[in-house]
């Protein structure tokens, strides 16, 4: 999730490069103390419906070996790569379906 947020302050501080270092330094806060807890708060029911919390120290544990670590420094590239390929696909199955119909 941290990838996440690094990645969207990297982006908009492209698209807002006038930006003080202070004001920067400003949003992180924001971003760690307010809104990641309400995030975390609001998405805590969302793992407990669907996971055991044996399951959930299981991804703990995963999440210290090597390739857990892997995986979740990757995990936002992963899942931008296939929202992108998975856009694609939409879009060429909608023209599919317009020329059989």
């Amino acid at each position: 999730m941290l990838a996440s947020v690094n990645q969207m302050k990297t982006m908009l501080k492209s698209q807002f490069p006038n930006v003080e270092k202070a004001q920067w330094e400003e949003v992180e806060i924001y971003i760690t103390e307010v809104f990641l807890p309400d995030l975390l708060n609001e998405l805590a029911p969302v793992y407990y419906a669907h996971l055991s919390l044996e399951d959930l120290q299981s991804l703990i544990a995963f999440y210290h070996f090597e390739a857990g670590m892997k995986f979740a420094q990757k995990t936002p590239l992963i899942a931008q790569e296939s929202m992108l390929l998975g856009q694609q696909w939409g879009l060429d199955l909608a023209q599919k379906l317009q020329q059989l119909l």
